[in-house]
């Protein structure tokens, strides 16, 4: 994960947990609040937007860890 942005409120989803995806980016639960990855590489690619790995990977099929 390359870039992030902090989210305002809380949440109460379990950390990990993807709570929306779309042009601006995932967002995801921490144990703390919400991030929203804004820019990401998977292994053995190049750093690229969540906008961008998004029109190519469906989140069902794709790791996070």
């Amino acid at each position: 994960i390359w870039e992030v942005t902090p989210l305002e409120g809380g949440v109460s989803a379990t950390p990990g947990q993807v709570l929306a995806a779309g042009k601006e980016g995932i967002d995801v639960a921490t144990g703390e609040g919400l991030l929203r990855i804004r820019t990401l590489q998977a292994p053995g690619k190049r750093a690229m937007s969540a906008a961008d790995f998004l029109n190519a990977h469906n989140l069902e099929d794709a790791l996070f860890e």
